[in-house]
């Protein structure tokens, strides 16, 4: 990753898509491997450098992470896939920073942190449903106010995303009724 990194750096490109899985994936088996080692710590000099080095590195890797998030995000809208990998980073970041802040930390607040994410996620106004619709729908007005060739494949993009995640009624709530007998 790091090298990953330096060349995303040196080109000043972001690939498509293949920032998030990656460092998200690192995250999580960082975390786990945090968590499993935690009886070990004192005792074994290599779980005791893991346990020092992940919290203090992977920050430096969210920067590449939340950069990516916001790149597409901004480009495309919020999607299921980007609302989940934006709450996975952040329940990441802030585990780890906690991790090397407080290092006598109870581990129990990684999971605990984790559940937190997964209601924010579920119920209340920044639900994933509610906060992808309302990021979809600005960006279909927004593309339909702009109407051209160019932009005709990401208005049926988007109108497929959102035809494929809610309903017919969610369509024409956004863009009026739907005339399907001709």
């Amino acid at each position: 990753l790091t090298i990953y990194g330096v060349r995303i750096l040196l080109q000043r490109e972001l690939p498509d898509g293949m920032v998030a899985l990656p460092v998200i994936c690192l995250g999580c088996y960082g975390l786990t491997a945090q968590l499993m080692l935690e009886p070990w710590r004192e005792e074994k000099a290599w779980a005791k450098g893991f346990t020092r080095l992940f919290p203090a590195a992977f920050p430096i890797f969210s920067v590449l992470l939340f950069v990516a998030l916001y790149q597409r995000i901004g480009e495309y809208g919020f999607t299921s896939e980007r609302y989940l990998a934006l709450a996975i980073a952040v329940w990441i970041t802030v585990s780890s920073l906690v991790l090397l802040v407080r290092r006598t930390a109870n581990p129990a607040f990684v999971p605990a942190l984790l559940a937190l994410a997964a209601m924010i996620s579920a119920i209340g106004p920044l639900n994933l449903r509610a906060v992808c619709l309302k990021s979809q729908s600005t960006e279909l007005l927004s593309l339909l106010s702009q109407r051209s060739p160019e932009n005709e494949a990401r208005i049926a993009s988007v109108l497929q995303y959102i035809a494929f995640n809610y309903d017919r009624a969610t369509v024409e709530k956004i863009i009026g009724p739907l005339d399907l007998k001709g």
